[in-house]
């Protein structure tokens, strides 16, 4: 006689691996996404501690870029060319992970662009802060652009 499965074990163990994905697969998605916002909250640190940096006047003061190329230009010189850190935004929030760097003169014209990346702000009271560029909502149902660069 022949030892085998039969159907029913078969089926009874496709059923319960179905069972365990259902339950863990939701769980796996949420923990990736919080790692993707944790890297997107540093890498917008870097950006603005990098942009301080090499901002600084000589009297203490800063003079922050005005133009969308001036901006890019001095992430490029930190980080390297091609090398700036993106936004990485969480699955399923429309925006794809992007490091396209936008100037605006108002906290108001956030986001600059539906591509996603960075936002610094040129003029007013938010001038030298950096945004992520995007409305979009985290995990914790908060808008990316209130993620401070502090």
């Amino acid at each position: 006689m022949k030892k085998a499965f039969t159907l029913i074990e078969l089926m009874v163990v496709v059923v319960v691996i179905g069972i365990l994905l259902a339950v863990i697969m939701p769980r796996m998605m949420l923990l990736i996404d919080k790692s993707r916002e944790k890297t997107t909250a540093k890498n917008l640190k870097n950006i603005k501690l990098a942009l301080d940096l090499y901002c600084e006047g000589p009297d203490g003061g800063y003079i922050y870029p005005t133009t969308k190329e001036e901006f890019k230009e001095i992430l490029e010189n930190k980080f390297g060319e091609g090398k700036i850190p993106r936004a990485v935004l969480r699955v399923g929030s429309g925006v794809s992970a992007s490091n396209e760097c936008h100037v605006l003169g108002s906290v108001t014209l956030i986001p600059a662009s539906p591509e996603g990346g960075w936002a610094l702000i040129a003029e007013g009271e938010h001038r030298g802060y950096v945004f992520i560029n995007s409305t979009k909502l985290d995990v914790y149902g908060e808008p990316y652009t209130n993620y401070s660069c502090w």
